[in-house]
């Protein structure tokens, strides 16, 4: 017999880590959009790369407090 061991705190962190990697991907997306433009703004392009960065910075938060991916 097989025990259903996700509670409602793995539910939520396994919900926060999936909304953290698709933050990730979006905002390579926008960035590597913005790149490929090569008419972009240099405020525009610092603007996405902070969005990146913010955006790995929480998930590697996440990663690095056992709350997900693994």
């Amino acid at each position: 017999m097989m025990m259903n061991l996700t509670t409602d705190s793995g539910a939520a962190s396994d919900s926060s880590w999936r909304t953290a990697v698709l933050e990730v991907h979006q905002a390579q997306t926008r960035y590597l959009a913005l790149l490929e433009a090569d008419v972009a703004e240099d405020r525009d392009l610092e603007l996405a790369w902070l969005a990146l960065w913010r955006a790995e910075q929480r998930r590697d938060s996440l990663m690095g407090s056992g709350d997900g991916g693994t």
